[in-house]
């Protein structure tokens, strides 16, 4: 294999270690299963939680069990 060759198979191969890390660092079904259940939360507040060394997971879902049982949780910054 020439390098004209393996310079296309190693983009591809930083691209998919990105995306790896991307969905690794950033919960996004969480976000994704937030905006089906009608929750209105930003992926930067997900990011945030995780800076701060919060679990989102533990947020997150009973916010949504909240909000599918009808109570009215307001959520602040």
């Amino acid at each position: 294999m020439g390098t004209e060759q393996l310079f296309p198979l190693i983009i591809v191969a930083v691209i998919i270690i990105a995306i790896a890390i991307l969905f690794t660092f950033v919960p996004v079904m969480l976000w994704i299963s937030a905006l089906a259940a009608g929750v209105r939360i930003s992926i930067f507040t997900l990011i945030g939680m995780r800076l701060r060394r919060v679990v989102p997971r533990m947020v997150i879902n009973p916010l949504i069990k909240a909000h599918k049982a009808g109570l009215d949780v307001k959520r602040t910054n």
